[in-house]
């Protein structure tokens, strides 16, 4: 064991005083390890520190004392001798009294027993800190196991959550496929149908043309020798009027103009003209013929003239077929109906209006006492127009004798383009065409035509209220615009319904290209 001294406290009672030199201070004094706490017999150490001085000497030092390292041989000789001077060195001036030292320096048993003491209290608190540590390292320990149980115990229910997802969308999955595929099926199966269906519908649309193609064959050598047997009715009461004429001016003796002398019966080419329809009234009322259409030419009773019932059935097929041509009443749509008296003839809904033949025409009485009342009904199972309602708006209302309706492109754009309830338009020279529908006078140049328009319904019966309500509230308007659907025009008769639609179609188309040029429809 290497040597060492210790250094005490004053109380201890076998020590002896000595005086502490006064000797530089050691720089190792500073370089100190903790070691605890001693207990021995005689001695009271608290937190002494152990202070390294050489290979064979170390330093008990109570850190409330300031203590310098000496060697152990002077440390005995000051434990054995009374407190001295310090004798003069190298002749120099003696040094001032060593001052009497706090501590007692002890021998080498009681230092042993202060070391034993001190090598035990080093074992404690090592073992102080050990027993610490282990605690510390179980505490941390049973962290550590709560947190891998609670990190175990999360982990095995994310993986029972997500096999549970897992197998959820496994079974929507499976959904999903079986109805797509079912949605698949079905369309693969609507497929089909549509094939068929378009191939049965080709097939009767060319069977239908080849039909079409033969009535049209067929029409057209009924329409020939129509117009052969009609050259030679024609040819053959001209010659009977001419020779009942020259017989008749014979007989008074009165000379002839130049014109009847010189009439000869000779064949006259009839006239064609393409959606027009002529009226030609001979010399006599009882001879009567009327040209419909082009090709269409039918000779009436001439005992029957257009005043007839016969006539006005003719004459409302005739306006059908102009009104055709002219593009009103393309398809299906549309039509026209003329009373005369206590009688009005409506041609039938759902038929090409261009096809039309005068026993097609229904004959409706007026007033009519129910909706199933009829003076003439067609032969075949035809139905009356849908407009029928609508055209007895204007018979009771202001008294017409004929009502068109047409879907005129035109009419259908200035509804449009016409977002308010009445379309308006003036300074325009075709409104001299248009009549004032409550005083029946014509219009002038700088009068405004105002046409109520009224919202399109999905039946066409439907409008006669709305239809109704705007005659009242327009009592001088000469139609009604429907939007995105059409007008119904009407006159005192079909000649005035007829030119009355012209002007106003004329106008609506006037004023649309007005309207999308930016110009004034409506001059102040």
């Amino acid at each position: 064991m290497a040597d060492f001294f210790v250094a005490s406290s004053a109380a201890a009672p076998a020590a002896k005083r000595v005086q502490e030199p006064k000797t530089t201070p050691s720089p190792l004094a500073d370089n100190t390890e903790s070691v605890g706490t001693a207990k021995g017999a005689g001695s009271n150490f608290s937190m002494l520190s152990l202070i390294p001085s050489s290979p064979d000497v170390v330093l008990l030092h109570h850190p409330s004392l300031k203590l310098n390292h000496i060697n152990y041989s002077h440390a005995h000789s000051l434990a054995n001798q009374p407190c001295r001077r310090p004798p003069v060195r190298n002749g120099k001036t003696r040094k001032k009294s060593l001052r009497a030292s706090p501590l007692t320096w002890m021998g080498v048993d009681r230092g042993e027993e202060a070391m034993s003491l001190l090598i035990k209290a080093q074992a404690t608190a090592a073992k102080n800190k050990k027993a610490k540590e282990t605690q510390c390292l179980n505490g941390t320990k049973e962290i550590l196991d709560g947190v891998l149980q609670a990190c175990a115990q999360d982990y095995a229910e994310g993986i029972a959550e997500l096999e549970n997802l897992y197998s959820a969308f496994q079974m929507e999955l499976a959904a999903s496929y079986d109805r797509e595929r079912k949605h698949w099926l079905e369309a693969v199966a609507e497929q089909e149908t549509f094939q068929s269906s378009l191939e049965e519908l080709i097939k009767a649309y060319q069977e239908s043309e080849e039909t079409r193609e033969k009535e049209h064959i067929e029409a057209l050598a009924l329409a020939r020798s129509g117009i052969n047997n009609a050259k030679s009715v024609v040819n053959k009461h001209l010659q009977n009027y001419t020779q009942s004429t020259l017989h008749f001016a014979k007989k008074i003796l009165v000379d002839l103009p130049k014109k009847f002398a010189l009439r000869t019966c000779r064949k006259r080419k009839p006239t064609r003209s393409s959606n027009r329809l002529i009226q030609s009234t001979p010399r006599t009322s009882s001879q009567s013929y009327a040209h419909l259409g082009t090709l269409d030419l039918q000779i009436l009773d001439l005992q029957k003239p257009l005043q007839s019932p016969e006539g006005r059935t003719l004459l409302a097929r005739g306006q059908e077929s102009r009104l055709y041509h002219l593009g009103w009443v393309t398809g299906t749509g549309g039509g026209i109906s003329i009373r005369q008296g206590d009688k009005v003839y409506i041609a039938p809904s759902g038929v090409q209006k261009e096809r039309i033949k005068p026993e097609h025409i229904f004959v409706l009485p007026y007033p009519r006492p129910s909706p199933e009342t009829f003076l003439r009904k067609p032969t075949q199972p035809l139905k009356e127009s849908a407009c029928t309602p609508l055209f007895w708006n204007a018979f009771d209302l202001r008294g017409a004798g004929s009502c068109v309706h047409t879907h005129s492109q035109h009419a259908v754009m200035a509804t449009l383009l016409w977002e308010g309830e009445t379309w308006e338009v003036s300074h325009l020279e075709m409104i001299k065409g248009v009549r004032d529908a409550g005083t029946g006078k014509a219009l002038s140049y700088l009068d405004t035509v105002v046409v109520p328009i009224i919202e399109n319904t999905p039946f066409e019966e439907d409008l006669k209220d709305s239809m109704a309500e705007a005659m009242k509230k327009y009592p001088n308007a000469a139609g009604v615009l429907v939007r995105r659907h059409g007008v119904y025009v009407w006159g005192t008769d079909w000649e005035k319904a007829k030119t009355q639609t012209e002007c106003l179609d004329y106008l609506f188309e006037v004023s649309v290209k007005m309207k999308l040029a930016g110009l004034p429809t409506k001059l102040g």
